[in-house]
Parts: structure tokens; sequence; C-alpha cells
């Protein structure tokens, strides 16, 4: 079977062959546009989350979630999450009294160093007299602020990598999600690094960068299906090597894409094996809490997986026999 190895399954890590994606941004003038969806105007708690990588010494503001921007009364609202011009994790947040203002909430540890990390910024109690904004980083809770003149409920427009002010990322971005409440600190560290389903309690969207390239579409893995669109970005140079969640302890990253196609898919895709393999062969398709939602034998090198009953989202599928096994992520888009 091409590029599938033999592996001791001692562990509940399987490691397999090929990347997940994500996106780049130059910093001048790239970003996702996702217009204005009722997805996106949260008025109450609210959770944001995305893992970033970005060059050493940031010199300025980079956007990486954000629709935030200044109404005509001169009142900023929405909410915006990125870097700031030092290099720390910020969430920016409306207020509702202070025109051409708003609350900074922004992390103590420094994140301009070239890997990959986890930014979360989080209200808590927003319809309370005393609302509550934290800011974790890698799942650590750095910093938290009273927010009593809370005014995030915004129509302006969701971006990724941009915002109103004139401000670009600069680096890369991966896994973006948002919802509409409040996690919890042990639930932001547990599943930091989890590829999710799309159909989580509270979750408003989720982009996970999959598509890989040959498209300006960054799709919307849950069912509100609010997909964005690529902006002065190219379509195959702007997808890059992303960030490898894992699914219930399994990490996916190097098998051979050539093997399944299409992915993503919507109701079913074809699993190609190369002539040398020994039948038969199990696959296996997991969500993400580690339960199998479907399990084929299979006889022969071309091989269609039907997979039209299981919900839009996010799976890996498990291609094994008494003596090999490999491991990859897939994406059902409806």
């Amino acid at each position: 079977m091409k590029k599938i190895y033999t592996t001791l399954f001692a562990t509940a890590l399987i490691t397999g062959l090929n990347a997940q994606t994500a996106l780049t941004f130059d910093g001048t003038d790239d970003y996702v546009d996702f217009g204005t969806a009722t997805a996106f105007a949260i008025a109450g708690d609210l959770t944001i989350e995305a893992k970033v990588k970005t060059p050493t010494a940031v010199t300025d503001y980079y956007p990486v979630v954000n629709n935030s921007y200044e109404n005509a009364s001169g009142f900023y609202e929405g909410y915006w999450l990125g870097i700031d011009d030092l290099g720390y994790a910020t969430l920016f947040l409306g207020d509702a009294v202070t025109a051409g203002d708003g609350y900074y909430v922004t992390g103590t540890t420094l994140i301009d160093d070239g890997l990959w990390h986890h930014i979360t910024g989080v209200v808590a109690n927003a319809s309370s007299a005393q609302p509550t904004a934290m800011i974790y980083v890698d799942g650590v809770l750095e910093t938290t602020l009273m927010v009593p003149n809370l005014n995030i409920s915004s129509t302006g427009i969701f971006y990724i990598g941009a915002d109103d002010e004139g401000y670009y990322h600069q680096g890369e971005i991966d896994n973006v999600r948002l919802w509409n409440i409040a996690l919890s600190g042990s639930e932001i560290s547990q599943y930091q690094n989890i590829c999710l389903l799309g159909n989580e309690n509270g979750l408003e969207a989720l982009y996970q960068f999959d598509t890989g390239s040959s498209t300006v579409t960054v799709h919307d893995v849950t069912a509100n299906g609010n997909d964005g669109t690529m902006t002065l970005m190219d379509q195959n140079a702007s997808w890059v090597t992303g960030f490898n969640c894992t699914i219930t302890g399994i990490e996916t990253n190097e098998l051979n894409q050539n093997n399944i196609y299409p992915n993503p898919f919507e109701d079913s895709f074809t699993l190609q094996l190369s002539e040398n393999t020994t039948y038969p062969i199990t696959a296996e398709v997991i969500d993400y809490l580690g339960r199998k939602v479907h399990s084929q034998v299979i006889e022969s090198a071309t091989t269609e997986i039907a997979l039209k009953e299981l919900a839009k989202g996010t799976y890996s599928i498990k291609v094994f026999n008494e003596t090999t096994q490999a491991v990859e992520r897939i994406m059902k888009l409806k």
C-alpha cells in the first residue's frame, strides 16, 4: 500500500504520512472575508480561538479574527483577537460608554517566535453587571479584566487576517473557532490541540483550513456554512503546512493525499491503494471523540467510501491489516 507503513500500536498515538494545511498572510493586503452573517454578531458570552505562527520581531498589530469597527456614533463594537505590536496575544472588545476606545486584554508571554501557539479570548458573564474578559496562551490563563460597558454585538464584517483599521496579519493562521459560550480553562487546555467535528454545543464557526490548494474558499465546518473568500491571496501559494491537530490521540500528518479523493468531500470519496497491497484490508472512519462511525472491508485497489449519513465535520480514516496501518484526516462538507 503506497506510503502506508508498519507500526507498533503500543500507544494511542498513530502518526500518519501528509501534513494538514493552513493559510499564510503577507502582512500587506491578504485577508479572508466572511461577510456579516448573524452567527458572528454574538452579544453574550463568547470564545474565540486560533492557532498562529508569526515571524520573529513583530512590529505592528497583527489581527487574527475580527468583526470590530467604529460605528457612526464613534463607539467601537465587536471583538478583535490577534497579536499586539510587542508580540503579545491580545483581545480587544468594544466599549459602549467611551467613544473611540475599547478594552484591551493582553497576554504576558511573547509569541513572536516563529512557533505555533494557541491563543484564546473569552468573555464570561456578559449579561451581568460585571462581565469578565480573559486571554489564554497555549491553554494557560494569562490575563483577566473586568469589562463593565461591554459592546461586542457588531454588524461589522468578520475577517480573518485583517481589520477595519487597516492592519493585516503577517504569518500563518489555522484552526479558527468561534463559540457563543464561555469555555472554561480546563476545556480550552484539553481541546486546544484536538480536531473538532463541527457540531459541538455552542460552536458558531469552525475554520480548519483543510482545503489545501486550488481554491479561494475557506470552508466553515459547522452546519452554519459561513464560508469565507480569500482576498488578494494566491489560491495555491497561500496554502502552507499547518498545525497538526489530533483526533482522540491520533495525530495525522503525511499519508499521501493522492490516495483519498476528493478531500474535502460531500457524500463519498475514493480510496486508492497501490498494487502491492495485501487484502483484505479494513478502513475505519472515526469521529473526534474516538467513536467508530463507519467500517468497511476492502478487497480491491479502488474503493468508494460512502458517508452520506454522517454529519458535516472532520473525521479520521484509519486503514489497516495485521501488519500495516495509517491514518489521514478527512473533511465532510455537507
